[in-house]
């Protein structure tokens, strides 16, 4: 099967750009050709097919100059990207398209091309852009509501764009266009939702419950528990070295991967309002000197480190962006992991590899996080927002060494089925249903 895999970016930039790397290497690994259609940019890695991509735009320059608003312009309908995508297709003849993040720097000027080329169309969810004009439906440090329910007018008076005025304007235009001509809505032939929670939010802003389909993300788990894995091209994409050494020290039978009864706490992901750290550092103000490592980089770096010396805290460490065997290494030592967001979490990536080296979880009641975390089984359930709420989960984790176990163990035993391979058959099995059915064609 020949499969276009559509992503703005062709690197592996925070969450999706990995889902979208390790997808396409197991679909390649099952036999199928992956042809990535993305933007340029000096970070993607090599591919033949980077003659069609689209020239790089920067979005964070719209403004009301010319220039400005050229970009904006783009951001609504991209005649180049078309042209792109026509000249691909015209090229490889694919069987299906695989659309990610194309917002903004793609635009959905290619759904029209590929509907006109009669190629069905796929769409995993990886943010609220469907449904809301913010990625993470996030406004003045709050999950939004009043936009969500289509109230455009609230998003210029919230400054749901980065708190930006003329970026805000901009982007109710761009939301308004495509929710009015249904740009997604009358294009894309089915979603893929990677949890119950995404399908309703999907339901309640207006998209058809029969084609959406709930497809948790996965792991690769060889990658996860291997050491130094390499991304290397082959006429396609991207494939795994074969030389692969354990590492992280052996899971003991039966048990949850726990290296100890120490060790500390672990944030690891983007430092940016939404995530939630500045509650875990509120949490942690009585208790000075509990242990926390923050892996990552983000807007609210400086001020999170200002918080710290501020409230006296002794053990917290910050050790920057942490990937690969790094940051498996941090996670393997680590108590727990705490995920303590306070958006509407799409899925809950960094859980999910943690739990898949047996932590146990501390982590917010938000959006799909329930769906990974039970609350006693696997984990702590918490209100972020609740002090006292997080300081007790915090301190029953620190001091109950059975629970530590116990709850690792879980973590384990509820991931084992979430993994890549497993979801690459799903995705081919969805693949084939909508080309056979839908367009009277067997895949290639």
């Amino acid at each position: 099967m020949k499969i276009l895999q559509i992503d703005k970016f062709y690197y592996p930039k925070y969450g999706t750009g990995k889902h979208v790397f390790t997808l396409t290497r197991e679909l390649e690994k099952q036999g199928h050709t992956v042809i990535p259609f993305s933007m340029e940019d000096e970070k993607n890695e090599p591919t033949p097919w980077s003659t069609y991509f689209v020239s790089n735009v920067d979005v964070s320059k719209i403004s009301f100059s010319w220039k400005g608003i050229k970009i904006a312009f783009r951001m609504i309908y991209s005649f180049g990207a078309r042209r792109k995508i026509r000249e691909l297709i015209e090229k490889e003849k694919p069987d299906i398209a695989h659309i990610h993040l194309i917002h903004h720097h793609i635009s959905p000027s290619i759904l029209y091309e590929l509907k006109k080329q009669g190629i069905p169309i796929v769409q995993t969810v990886h943010d609220y852009k469907l449904i809301h004009p913010n990625y993470f439906m996030w406004c003045n440090n709050a999950p939004c509501e009043k936009v969500r329910k289509h109230r455009w007018n609230k998003l210029i008076f919230h400054r749901c764009m980065k708190h930006s005025l003329v970026g805000s304007i901009w982007l109710g235009i761009e939301t308004t266009i495509h929710a009015l001509i249904g740009a997604y809505k009358k294009s894309i032939d089915v979603w893929i939702a990677p949890s119950e929670f995404v399908k309703r939010m999907l339901v309640e802003g207006g998209y058809p419950e029969e084609k959406i389909v709930v497809l948790p993300h996965a792991l690769d788990m060889h990658e996860l528990l291997t050491n130094d894995y390499e991304l290397r091209t082959n006429n396609t994409s991207l494939r795994p070295s074969s030389r692969r050494e354990p590492s992280v020290p052996p899971l003991r039978e039966g048990g949850g991967g726990v290296s100890g009864v120490d060790g500390y706490l672990l944030f690891f992901g983007r430092l940016s309002p939404e995530r939630g750290v500045d509650r875990l550092l509120d949490a942690l103000k009585e208790m000075p000197d509990m242990p926390l490592i923050i892996a990552g980089d983000g807007e609210m770096g400086a001020q999170l480190k200002d918080q710290v010396k501020k409230n006296g805290l002794r053990n917290v460490e910050f050790v920057g962006y942490k990937s690969g065997q790094e940051l498996k290494q941090l996670i393997h030592n680590a108590r727990a992991v705490v995920v303590p967001t306070l958006s509407h979490e799409i899925f809950g990536m960094s859980a999910l590899e943690a739990m898949a080296l047996g932590k146990p979880i501390i982590a917010s009641h938000r959006g799909a996080l329930p769906e990974l975390v039970e609350n006693g089984k696997n984990g702590w359930l918490i209100d972020p927002e609740n002090k006292d709420e997080f300081r007790m989960a915090l301190k029953e984790c620190m001091s109950r060494d059975d629970l530590i176990e116990q709850f690792g163990r879980a973590s384990q035993q509820k991931v084992k089925e979430l993994t890549i391979n497993k979801y690459c058959a799903k995705i081919v099995g969805c693949y084939s249903e909508l080309i056979t059915a839908k367009y009277g064609r067997e895949s290639s």
